[in-house]
């Protein structure tokens, strides 16, 4: 009997050094920006201290952006730009996708400041699949809006979080008051090997609910 049970406790040892379940790979490209507050704000009650974010998640994964050359929503950028609207982070990757439970969260951070060591915006970007895919959102716009007076150096912080179920081959705009998020996933050849249902088939599987898309960017 103590054979057994120390058998078992070796075999969930090993289980717990094991790598993650083989995950398809998607590319992934998100462009943020802010638009003009000024009006949004006198419409919004914002809370005067939104909360930080997670950036100590031990599932935090930074991947290396792709070639530039392949980026697919430059148009829609410069568009952005020419509405009025700023740009704050622009990126493109290729990553594994996992179930929720197993999740990686890649860090966005703008390359313009609103303080020394303090970018404009930052947060958090998460892709899993369940059937479908899903993205969290949470985000951390910094400056000033409205007409709240501010002393020479300070700022406000809004935080935006969500949640959203999407589908691969779709480009995607999450809305904020006083921010904006488009977000495309492509599915990639599997570096897995598996012979398990990929998540493109099951991101591509019919859904009732038709997420909200952006549909204005020609």
């Amino acid at each position: 009997m103590k054979k057994i049970v120390t058998l078992l406790i070796i075999l969930l040892t090993l289980c717990g050094t094991l790598p993650l379940h083989a995950a398809d790979w998607f590319r992934v490209e998100v462009v943020v920006f802010a638009r003009d507050g000024s009006a949004a704000f006198s419409e919004e009650r914002w809370p005067a201290n939104p909360g930080m974010i997670e950036h100590g998640n031990a599932r935090i994964t930074e991947y290396a952006d792709s070639p530039r050359g392949g980026w697919r929503l430059t148009g829609a950028k410069q568009r952005l730009e020419s509405t009025g609207m700023t740009p704050l982070i622009h990126r493109a990757w290729a990553q594994p996708v996992y179930s929720r439970k197993n999740a990686r969260s890649v860090p966005l951070r703008a390359n313009s400041s609103i303080a020394p060591g303090v970018p404009r915006a930052e947060g958090l970007i998460t892709v899993s699949v369940n059937r479908y895919l899903h993205v969290e959102l949470d985000m951390v716009l910094r400056g000033k809006m409205g007409n709240t007076p501010l002393l020479p150096g300070e700022f406000q912080s809004y935080r935006f979080k969500q949640h959203r179920r999407m589908r691969s081959k779709e480009l995607h705009y999450i809305d904020h008051p006083l921010m904006g998020v488009l977000i495309e996933i492509l599915p990639l050849e599997s570096r897995s090997g598996s012979d398990d249902q990929t998540e493109e088939d099951a991101a591509e599987a019919p859904t009732p609910e038709q997420p909200e898309a952006a549909k204005n960017q020609e």
